[in-house]
């Protein structure tokens, strides 16, 4: 098994989205290492950071064009205004 990028998915690391969703805020290891069970999945430091935690983001984006303009900013501030390096067509 080879270990992928992390990088296309965001994390959110708290102890209550810990507790709560079953480490599911270490999102990005589980998109670069889909077999590693829950309880073994890592933080990666390089990997984005959602701006609140799953409710909030579920509360944002009931209003498209709140979520727009917080995570087109952080997108742009992500990939450091180069946003060719973004997969914008997903």
């Amino acid at each position: 098994m080879t270990s992928q990028r992390p990088s296309p998915s965001r994390n959110r690391a708290t102890r209550r989205s810990l507790r709560i969703l079953y480490h599911l805020q270490r999102h990005s290891d589980h998109h670069a290492n889909p077999t590693v069970r829950y309880q073994a999945l890592r933080d990666f430091a390089e990997a984005p950071v959602m701006p609140t935690g799953y409710a909030g983001m579920i509360t944002l984006a009931l209003f498209p064009p709140l979520w727009f303009r917080v995570m087109d900013q952080r997108v742009t501030e992500h990939y450091e205004g180069d946003l060719a390096r973004a997969n914008l067509a997903s």
